[in-house]
Formats: structure tokens, C-alpha cells, sequence
């Protein structure tokens, strides 16, 4: 099975990320990422953006674009996104109640370990 870092690194290239809002596998890789329960690394990674983040809760969608902005770069290996495509993936996952149900309860849980 492909990394994460070779699976995505084709988008590396584009400094846009136009091509990025038509191809639902970046998408899919945060979501996949975002539920993770199986990998500490996954779940560390969340943890870690919420006990550094100035924000409370999920509810804002600026915390959701930090947890996807970590995704991207440090478990996709993606060097650079806009921040149109960021603000659109976050919305996609907390559009999704069982997600964003799940990523606040990691966010709070992440900011109580702080």
C-alpha cells in the first residue's frame, strides 16, 4: 500500500489547488486521517493542534483548517495548499455530523491533555 506522502505527492507541484477541489482523494486522506482511531500518530497530531490552537472548540471553522493544515503537511507530506482548498476541506468535514461530532470530542480532549 502507498504512503500517504507518495499518494498525494503529485498535488506537491500545484500552488493553487485548483485541480485539488475536483479530486475527492485529498478529501477522502484528511477524512481518512481525521477518524483515525487506529494511529496514535493521527490522533497525537489532532491533540497536538487543539492544546496549541487559541481556539476553544470546533464550532469555529478556523480550528477545523489547522487540523487539516497539519494533515496536509505533516502526514500527507504536502508542502503548500491554498488557503481556499483548506477552508473547503474543513467545511466538507464539519458539513458531516458524524465527523465533526468525533473531531470536537478529540479537540477537547487534546486541549484537556495541555
Amino acid at each position: 500500500m502507498e504512503q500517504p506522502e507518495e499518494e498525494f505527492q503529485q498535488y506537491q507541484e500545484s500552488s493553487d489547488g485548483e485541480d485539488l477541489l475536483e479530486d475527492s482523494e485529498l478529501l477522502d486522506a484528511v477524512l481518512k486521517e481525521t477518524l483515525n482511531n487506529s494511529s496514535h500518530d493521527a490522533l497525537e497530531l489532532i491533540f497536538d493542534v487543539a492544546r496549541a490552537s487559541r481556539y476553544e472548540n470546533t464550532t469555529d471553522i478556523r480550528a477545523v483548517e489547522e487540523v487539516v493544515r497539519e494533515i496536509v503537511t505533516r502526514r500527507l507530506g504536502m508542502r503548500k495548499l491554498s488557503p481556499r482548498v483548506i477552508r473547503v476541506v474543513a467545511q466538507t468535514l464539519i458539513d458531516e455530523p458524524e465527523v465533526a461530532v468525533k473531531l470536537e470530542r478529540l479537540w477537547q480532549e487534546g486541549r484537556s491533555r495541555g
